[in-house]
């Protein structure tokens, strides 16, 4: 715009010198003449040129425009397929964390990018320690009744929705610890690197439960597989990666997204 600006100006100015200028021919009249007739073409290209918003004022407007939308419309994923997170847009969602507010300045955070698969599938098998099993030896009396019993299991089978994504469910987890009294920076810092994973067009999903385990009996164990400083505690984890949108979200209560509460549930209003 500055550039269509400049030219506009001096387009002005050279028509004003040649209108100023006289010639002693006819034909160096004429050619004054059809000059000065391009010249306020020209200018009036550039003047239209200069109310227009230029392209890349227009990217920025539609970009801020997706950017707000995020907050209010976009949910988190429950479903990632294997395909890796670029370690560039890594990085990018790292800063996004590391360049988040924080009370003082304090930046109380640790982050662990976790892409070993095995480590993640350990601490998942860590949370389900304690879960009690499902007794299978009492066995049907009969034939008819084994075939009942065998029948009613793939029902049940075919009728069980896929779980929601846990620590071990994407290609990305970002380990985030703080220092004690210093959990709400680092949910700030968390929910910063989700927002920067969303708009490089990535799923991401934000978990505490691995902090039962992580922060459990065997924390020094973990912090010191994690490069966790000492005096921290696991506050929560994001997963990130790309979003599986083979899977039917809308199958049931378990699968699909849980309702919104109403705003009036939960917003209060004082005014003068």
């Amino acid at each position: 715009m500055k550039r269509n600006l400049c030219i506009l100006l001096t387009t002005l100015l050279t028509v004003s010198l040649l209108a100023g200028c006289s010639s002693n021919t006819s034909s160096s009249e004429d050619v004054d003449s059809e000059t000065t007739e391009e010249l306020v073409e020209e200018t009036e290209e550039a003047t239209e040129d200069a109310a227009e918003p230029e392209a890349e004022d227009a990217e920025i407007t539609s970009s801020g425009s997706s950017a707000a939308a995020l907050l209010t419309e976009w949910k988190t994923t429950q479903y990632f397929t294997d395909d890796p997170v670029d370690e560039e847009d890594t990085d990018q969602i790292l800063a996004a964390g590391i360049n988040t507010t924080s009370a003082m300045n304090g930046q109380p955070w640790h982050f662990t990018a976790v892409t070993d698969s095995e480590l993640l599938q350990e601490i998942a098998d860590g949370m389900s320690f304690g879960i009690p099993s499902v007794d299978t030896s009492e066995q049907p009396e009969d034939a008819e009744s084994a075939e009942d019993a065998a029948a009613e299991e793939t029902d049940e089978e075919e009728s069980v929705s896929v779980q929601k994504a846990g620590i071990a469910d994407a290609p990305l987890a970002i380990i985030v610890s703080c220092q004690e009294g210093s959990e709400l920076d680092a949910g700030l810092a968390t929910q910063s690197m989700f927002i920067e994973a969303r708009l490089l067009g990535y799923g991401a999903k934000i978990i505490s439960s691995p902090t039962i385990v992580l922060n459990g009996e065997d924390r020094e164990t973990w912090q010191e597989r994690l490069d966790i400083p000492d005096d921290y505690s696991v506050a929560a984890v994001l997963l990130v990666g790309y979003e599986d949108t083979s899977i039917d979200s809308s199958v049931d209560g378990v699968t699909s997204a849980s309702v919104r509460n109403d705003a009036s549930d939960m917003v209060s209003y004082v005014e003068p």
